[in-house]
């Protein structure tokens, strides 16, 4: 959480992204996993509220890419570490070769 709340913008906050980058590639399998699991229900839950409560968010046009974000997105930092932790593993990527 220490990590999270200055790395907003890694465009902008760039010293903070990579802090937490290396702290999310760094984390065990169970743990990198709970933190999926945590920021997709986080997710869910921002999009309940804003569905339960429009009116949080007046203008449709943003309440609608919040939600879509908030449903069927994925945080800059968390596709960034899973991008990181899988080349770390060293998984191939793409099909197999014919024989």
């Amino acid at each position: 959480r220490r990590l999270a709340k200055p790395a907003v913008d890694p465009e902008r906050d760039m010293p903070q992204a990579e802090a937490v980058i290396s702290f999310l590639r760094d984390l065990g399998q169970s743990d990198w996993e709970q933190v999926v699991a945590d920021a997709q229900a986080w997710n869910r839950y921002q999009a309940a509220r804003l569905l339960y409560r429009p009116d949080r968010e007046p203008d449709k046009v943003q309440r609608a890419k919040k939600i879509s974000r908030a449903l069927y997105g994925l945080p800059w930092w968390l596709r960034e570490a899973h991008y990181w932790r899988e080349l770390q593993s060293g998984h191939k990527k793409g099909r197999p070769r014919g024989r």
